[in-house]
Formats: structure tokens, sequence, C-alpha cells
């Protein structure tokens, strides 16, 4: 079964007390919604319009905000199945309505 979402970037802020992930995918039906959270436990997403806002706070994440880019076969390195539970979480948060 394909999964319904690609994710286009994640990064992860592990700078002094800090454990988070942020990033950004795309469903396959050109819906496109950032995420973070804490790594490893439930996270948020907020819907997202534009393309171009996306990738400017990718960037503002990237230099500003500490996060560094994790690569795709690291995902699960970073958090067991991740695909797995983005998937989870993404699609409880759009059926319960918790997406900003």
């Amino acid at each position: 079964m394909e999964n319904p979402y690609k994710v286009q970037w994640l990064g992860w802020n592990n700078e002094g007390n800090s454990d988070k992930v942020w990033g950004w995918l795309e469903m396959n039906d050109g819906r496109k919604y950032c995420f973070w959270g804490r790594r490893g436990k439930t996270l948020q997403f907020k819907q997202h319009h534009s393309l171009y806002e996306l990738q400017k706070l990718e960037g503002v994440k990237e230099r500003r905000n500490g996060y560094s880019f994790v690569r795709p076969e690291n995902y699960n390195q970073l958090v067991k199945d991740f695909l797995d539970l983005e998937e989870i979480h993404c699609m409880t948060a759009i059926l319960s309505d918790k997406v900003r």
C-alpha cells in the first residue's frame, strides 16, 4: 500500500535540553502540512496552502532555530517507525479536527 503522503523535509533540534522535530509533508492530493513536537511524542500539525511559505519556514528553522536536516534513510534512527507513527498522528489530527 502506498503512503498517502511524502515527508518533504524533516529537521531535528537537539541543542541543550531540546529534543524536537519539525518538518513538512505533502499529501498525495496536494495538501501540505507542517508538523512539530518532541521526538517520540504526539506531533502537532498545521495545514499550509503556500509551498513558498513552507520552504521559507524550512530555511528559518534550519538556520535560526538550530534544526539539522535528517535524511530519509535516517528517520527510523531518529524515531523508531517514524513514518508509521507520523501517518497515525497526521490522520488522527485530521479526523479529530485538531489541525490548525
